[in-house]
């Protein structure tokens, strides 16, 4: 039972640190940039607006694939159908894509505060027209 304990506090360790990894990253990055906006390096910003759209390119992934497992969810009840094994994948398919769209959220939320604190304007990270609900306020 001990080495039990044990195996599940280093994967729980590992898993944390794996999560974190990124953030870290990031903080990395951050704290080599000096204040204000006007000592940012092109490359600098060439960075700040490639992750900006990369994670609204995950935002969209992550709200498509939750849509499309909460309507498979819809379809699994209101049919009864399918049971078994079957039923359980379409679970864990909606707790998975939930999940996604939820560290999603975080993950925006987050870059957005780092800019923030970094002095980034908000014309580097903001996409082109009217942004997203999502963007604007990751929590809605």
């Amino acid at each position: 039972m001990q080495r039990s304990i044990g195996t599940k506090r280093r994967l729980t360790a590992l898993a944390l640190a794996a999560w974190l990894m990124p953030g870290t990253l990031l903080l990395a990055h951050i704290g080599n940039a000096q204040s204000g906006p006007a000592s940012v390096s092109p490359d600098q910003q060439t960075w700040w607006r490639d992750k900006a759209a990369e994670l609204r390119g995950r935002m969209v992934a992550a709200v498509a694939n939750e849509q499309a497992a909460t309507d498979a969810y819809t379809r699994m009840l209101t049919r009864r159908y399918p049971t078994g094994e079957a039923k359980l994948a379409i679970l864990d398919e909606r707790e998975a894509a939930t999940k996604a769209l939820a560290n999603a959220r975080v993950e925006i939320r987050d870059f957005k505060e780092h800019a923030r604190v970094s002095s980034v304007p908000d014309r580097w990270i903001d996409p082109e027209g009217t942004p997203p609900p999502w963007w604007i306020d990751p929590d809605s």
